[in-house]
């Protein structure tokens, strides 16, 4: 796997977790095939190999498909309040 595509894995994992869950989350591309995860607050971190990556945002888009997401959520409720106003 180049750099560039570790980097896409990365940002595409921390991008659907964002959409899913919201807040704020990083992941960095390490030496050697590691990933380091940055759950932001509180200050946690984890660090893992390409494939929890892959099974995570398996994970992650099968609940953006399937509507469970706070993205989801947040929108459904943001259109139900502009048909009240």
């Amino acid at each position: 796997m180049t750099q560039a595509e570790k980097q896409s894995l990365a940002n595409s994992y921390a991008n659907a977790w964002k959409a899913v869950k919201g807040g704020n989350l990083r992941v960095e591309v390490e030496a050697h095939g590691w990933f380091t995860i940055h759950y932001g607050y509180p200050l946690h971190s984890s660090k893992v190999r390409a494939e929890k990556l892959l099974t995570g945002l398996e994970t992650l888009t099968e609940r953006l498909f399937n509507g469970n997401a706070r993205v989801v959520t947040d929108a459904i409720n943001f259109a139900k309040l502009d048909k009240v106003a």
